[in-house]
């Protein structure tokens, strides 16, 4: 009976279900998450179901936050009333003797000065009133307002500061005038420039006129840099001929060792 008994319990052992994860997220099991995730699979596919996935998690998360930030303040909260409790009690067991000091010493105090004041301002003398003080009567000149002076004349014009004016209102002479320094200055730049590019009057030269001097100027400009290049050459061939002059000659090289002569015989062992 009792084989019988223990073969019957490992054949009803054998016959049970097993399934993993039977307590799963949100009372869920696992196979009931397999098939959610494969109707999302198949209804909204793989982005969709992985952007789905991560919004639900992050509001999960956001929930636990929430719930774990309630649960601190509030015990933090409770804390601070528990303290602030206890630090009224000792402050009130502190307090008492300042207490039982203003409800009898102070108040004896003040019952003596009733006693005692009275008294004294009843035969105090009164304080003589005070003679009012004269008040000057105010200055005449205080009130009045001094009189403005009015203001004085613009100067007029002399005759040299009219004949600058005119002379400038002239148009005629204001050219001339323009014209004669402009000959001045041409004069001036004929003394700096060669002859063949020097300017006859104050008028303008033409486009013409003005790219040939520019050319001119340029060959000019070429043609100081090539002698200059030409002149540098020749100096630093002259210097190296006159460092070659003086630099003194080497001393010769002492000769060489020569090496011991070898025994021609050799020793025998």
């Amino acid at each position: 009976r009792a084989r019988a008994a223990a073969g019957a319990g490992r054949r009803g052992r054998a016959t049970q279900l097993k399934m993993i994860f039977d307590y799963g997220i949100l009372n869920i099991s696992a196979p009931e998450g397999i098939v959610i995730i494969a109707v999302g699979w198949y209804l909204l596919g793989p982005t969709e179901l992985y952007k789905l996935a991560k919004t639900v998690g992050g509001i999960v998360g956001n929930l636990s936050n929430l719930a774990k930030n309630t649960v601190t303040s509030f015990a933090d909260s409770m804390e601070s009333e528990i303290v602030a409790q206890e630090l009224g009690l000792s402050d009130a067991a502190s307090a008492r003797p300042v207490k039982d000091f203003f409800d009898k010493a102070f108040q004896e105090g003040l019952d003596e000065a009733q006693t005692v004041v009275p008294p004294a301002l009843d035969g105090a003398t009164g304080v003589p009133p005070v003679a009012p003080v004269a008040q000057a009567p105010p200055a005449a000149g205080s009130m009045a307002e001094a009189p403005v002076a009015p203001p004085a004349p613009p100067a007029e014009p002399t005759s040299e500061d009219t004949q600058k004016f005119q002379s400038q209102l002239d148009v005629d002479s204001w050219n001339q005038r323009i014209m004669a320094q402009t000959a001045g200055v041409a004069e001036e730049l004929n003394a700096d420039v060669p002859q063949d590019l020097s300017v006859a009057d104050g008028t303008a030269l033409s486009e013409e006129d003005a790219f040939k001097k520019l050319d001119m100027i340029r060959e000019l400009e070429d043609q100081r840099a090539e002698a200059m290049a030409r002149l540098d050459e020749e100096f630093r061939a002259r210097r190296a001929e006159l460092d070659a002059e003086l630099t003194p000659p080497a001393p010769p090289a002492p000769p060489a060792p020569t090496p011991p002569a070898q025994a021609e015989g050799t020793t025998e062992a």
